[in-house]
């Protein structure tokens, strides 16, 4: 059974704050090598902190891209 987008982004809004601490300037090129769940939950993990602007948009295309 593969998580929906759904249960993804309630979990990258429930656990953000644990990874507030790892910069931001290394979130695009991490997100943007996403090509599994597993991954993406690690992306969000890491950098559901800066899901603004570009960012979120390369959030958005690693969900499609799953």
């Amino acid at each position: 059974m593969r998580p929906s987008a759904a249960a993804f982004l309630l979990a990258a809004a429930v656990f953000p704050a644990a990874a507030a601490d790892k910069p931001c300037s290394e979130a695009d090129k991490a997100i943007d090598g996403v090509t599994s769940w597993p991954a993406l939950q690690k992306a969000a993990a890491d950098f559901g902190h800066c899901d603004k602007g570009p960012t979120a948009d390369l959030f958005t295309e690693a969900v499609l891209r799953v």
